[in-house]
């Protein structure tokens, strides 16, 4: 009867967690998750500043050189350099948050290069704004593992 009664209350607690998710993030809490939040639990991140100085040259260089066709050429190649140091940035993210952060950054820096790619848009600070906001999106991933991990710790799962 006891083995029933926690079985259920796991079963509980999990779905429990995985509706937070779904509501909260848009995003699948697989049960792979669950050994990895008790065993290594995550950290909360730090504000990246050495790229975000990155993201405001990349959109300075875009803005400005762009203006005569010989800017256009150097822009573009710095450009390009600032944004992969952007993009390893998002891929070499550790830990339990990689895989949500990831989907929800491919689309974003696709819908960045489409914006970029618009001669008078490129002037929007879009690698910036890409930033802050992987940034606040590992944040609210990494809170919603601390619930998690808080809810099972009060299930005593």
């Amino acid at each position: 009867m006891t083995n029933d009664k926690t079985k259920t209350d796991k079963g509980r607690v999990i779905t429990e967690i995985k509706t937070l998710f779904e509501k909260e993030a848009g995003e699948v809490f697989d049960d792979e998750y669950l050994d990895e939040i008790k065993t290594n639990p995550p950290e909360e991140p730090h504000f990246p500043y050495l790229i975000l100085m990155a993201a405001i040259s990349k959109d300075v260089i875009d803005g400005l050189l762009t203006a005569t066709l010989l800017g256009a050429f150097f822009s573009w190649f710095f450009s390009l350099f600032l944004g992969l140091i952007i993009f390893m940035w998002l891929m070499g993210k550790l830990g339990i948050a990689r895989k949500m952060l990831l989907r929800w950054g491919i689309k974003r820096a696709g819908l960045t290069i489409i914006i970029e790619s618009i001669p008078f848009l490129a002037v929007i600070p879009t690698a910036t704004i890409f930033v802050v906001l992987a940034h606040n999106r590992e944040r609210k991933i990494i809170q919603l593992f601390f619930l998690a991990l808080e809810k099972l710790q009060k299930g005593g799962i």
